[in-house]
């Protein structure tokens, strides 16, 4: 909440523009990545968008479990971002050598949701 993390009194909202959903396929033999980079069980499909935290804006990618039931979308994620991306470097990892070695903050959050929505109603019905 503080200024020098996510200065929640400046920028209180945190928000996301979804520009993009293809299914998902998972990493190719050598390229996995880190378990904890993938937290939703079998996922479907990969979001993509643009995420804005403490007033900049970034494009990212994620895995996400998306279901259509009747008139009922959900979707479901769990990932993690470098937080200094988006200028949040308070006890930073990278400032190791300034910092004694049990006041460093990973440089990853976890982020993660829960979405339902309902279908929009057909044109004329």
């Amino acid at each position: 909440m503080s200024p020098d993390f996510f200065a929640a009194d400046s920028f209180p909202t945190a928000t996301f523009e979804l520009t993009g959903a293809e299914p998902y396929t998972a990493p190719a033999a050598g390229e996995e990545t880190e378990a904890s980079e993938l937290k939703v069980e079998n996922p479907t499909h990969t979001l993509s968008g643009n995420l804005t935290l403490r007033g900049k804006t970034l494009g990212i990618s994620f895995p996400a479990k998306v279901a259509l039931d009747g008139s009922k979308i959900t979707a479901v994620a769990n990932f993690n971002i470098d937080r200094t991306l988006w200028d949040v470097s308070y006890n930073s990892e990278s400032s190791i050598d300034e910092i004694a070695k049990d006041k460093i903050i990973s440089n990853t959050v976890n982020v993660g949701f829960n979405l339902t929505a309902n279908k929009p109603a057909e044109a004329g019905s």
